[in-house]
């Protein structure tokens, strides 16, 4: 029979010895520190005057100002409009004359707002935090309800249109 026992299997292992190997650890982290603040140092000078921190500022606040408005034109772009309307729907009427010519409001690009218009998070806190639109703003608001002619969803759609202006001869741009 055979009488081994699993212990002569083991490999022996060194013993441990906490206290130096953790003052090893210790030494090589603050080696390590020093050594890295060191390289920092030498490789990143920042600047000594007022002038010197100006230009950084400014460099800094240029690339970002760039990006956003790079990020902006990105973002710009016509509106989608849809719509399921007969030949004789008032609301033909109305899209047609805020569509008819290349400057009128659902033919223009939408352009978002710099910083907050680019960042839906930072919009939708804005809006959250001002509250809805001063009640001095009027407008015409109305429904209108579709049905969907290939499953006979429903789907509402709420207009909202600017008030008659009294220096303009047409009340819709």
């Amino acid at each position: 029979t055979n009488t081994r026992t699993t212990s002569q299997h083991r490999p022996k292992m060194p013993p441990r010895r906490t206290s130096s190997t953790s003052e090893s650890i210790r030494r090589l982290s603050s080696e390590f520190s020093r050594r890295r603040s060191s390289f920092i140092e030498e490789t990143l000078e920042l600047p000594d005057s007022f002038t010197g921190w100006s230009v950084v500022i400014s460099g800094l606040c240029s690339a970002v100002l760039g990006y956003e408005m790079s990020l902006q034109k990105r973002l710009t772009s016509p509106p989608l409009v849809y719509g399921q309307t007969s030949d004789n729907d008032p609301l033909q009427e109305i899209h047609n004359k805020l569509t008819n010519s290349k400057h009128s409001i659902f033919s223009r690009p939408i352009q978002p707002s710099l910083f907050v218009g680019t960042r839906g998070s930072i919009a939708s806190a804005a809006a959250y935090a001002l509250g809805g639109p001063a009640a001095k703003d009027r407008h015409i608001t109305f429904r209108q309800i579709i049905t969907m002619s290939s499953d006979g969803a429903k789907i509402a759609l709420d207009w909202e249109l600017p008030a008659a202006d009294t220096t303009t001869s047409t009340n819709i741009p």
